[in-house]
């Protein structure tokens, strides 16, 4: 009989304590000191990061990702635009741009394929942009050991510019395309490319030349 009774007692302790810690975990929840924090599924949509980007804060540059993940870049100093994967890096500023891509391939001792264009506004130091155009390209030539041919030099239209353009390479893909700009200044882009696996870095390149305009 006092097996029994004392058998008694230790449940009813036991049960009592079982209330009493319930008791506190239900005040505790009321009174905000217990939160439960819902997990993240897995498949839940991330915010996209943004491009990368080596350019110190400037008014003149600014970025906006568009709804198809493309980086659209204004340059408001030299009042034009375009648009980049975002797969490509920014570095510079708005007076000399430059927004290029870097393959994982290749290694020592050759470079690793790569993409870049780059934007300059330069001043017009002739007294019109052709004649700028083929000061360059004849000092160019015979930096190079090579004798001009300006028919290498074609008119172009870019962005509803027109200007010239001509085949500049040195060591890897390169062109080199001058259009006119306001006050006495001219913008140079610069494209280059090494594309030995055949990645399409070429395509790349004019694909982001075909977006870009100067701003009414």
């Amino acid at each position: 009989m006092h097996k029994n009774s004392k058998g008694v007692v230790d449940f009813l302790l036991i049960l009592v304590a079982l209330i009493t810690i319930t008791g506190i975990g239900y005040y505790a929840y009321k009174n905000r000191q217990i939160k439960f924090i819902p997990q993240q599924s897995s498949s839940e949509s991330r915010t996209p990061s943004t491009i990368p980007s080596l350019i110190p804060p400037s008014d003149d540059l600014q970025t906006f990702e568009l709804p198809s993940g493309d980086i659209k870049i204004t340059n408001l100093l030299g009042k034009f635009e375009f648009v980049v994967p975002v797969t490509y890096n920014l570095a510079g500023n708005a007076k000399n741009l430059s927004v290029n891509f870097k393959g994982a391939d290749g290694g020592y001792p050759g470079p690793r394929d790569f993409a870049e264009v780059q934007f300059r506004i330069l001043e017009l130091e002739k007294p019109t942009l052709q004649d700028q155009v083929r000061d360059t390209y004849t000092t160019d030539k015979k930096g190079a050991g090579e004798t001009p041919n300006y028919d290498d030099i074609k008119k172009i239209t870019l962005g509803k510019a027109n200007g010239y353009s001509y085949s500049c390479f040195f060591l890897v893909e390169q062109n080199c395309i001058y259009l006119p700009m306001d006050n006495q200044k001219y913008l140079f882009i610069l494209t280059r490319y090494e594309d030995r696996n055949n990645r399409g870095y070429q395509n790349e390149i004019d694909q982001i030349l075909s977006t870009f305009k100067f701003m009414d």
